[in-house]
């Protein structure tokens, strides 16, 4: 099932890459981070594991060919990383929708998205119910 968001996309600042906070929908904060190459064409989007957070992948986005190549965007879900601790219980749905909330404020539409253990199953997700926002 495919679901409209109905959000207004960020003005594109390609040329900074940093640590930055979005505040999703729900009002809640998450951390994110924007790596690589700020011109490239190509955005590589990280789900993370259940427990690692964004800085599980920090091996991939010091290798050079995707560095150099990519714009790499890393994020910590909800009660993960630098991302806010919820108190009111949440599902895989959730953390989805956070997510697609996420790439779609930063204008990006045509994401390969990489997903290690839980961050398979928010993969999935992003690709199966919101396949006509991020294209």
């Amino acid at each position: 099932m495919d679901v409209e968001l109905g959000l207004e996309r960020a003005p594109q600042e390609r040329s900074s890459l940093s640590d930055n906070v979005f505040v999703t929908s729900s009002g809640v904060q998450l951390s994110y981070r924007m790596v690589g190459n700020a011109d490239a064409k190509r955005d590589l989007v990280f789900c993370n594991g259940l427990f690692t957070g964004m800085g599980g992948w920090a091996q991939q986005v010091r290798f050079r060919p995707l560095a150099e190549q990519s714009r790499m965007i890393l994020f910590d879900y909800r009660c993960q990383g630098d991302s806010d601790a919820v108190t009111q219980p949440f599902g895989i749905i959730d953390v989805v929708q956070d997510a697609a909330e996420l790439l779609l404020y930063l204008g990006v539409e045509r994401p390969v998205l990489l997903g290690h253990s839980f961050g398979g199953i928010v993969a999935l997700g992003l690709a199966a119910c919101y396949r006509p926002q991020l294209q």
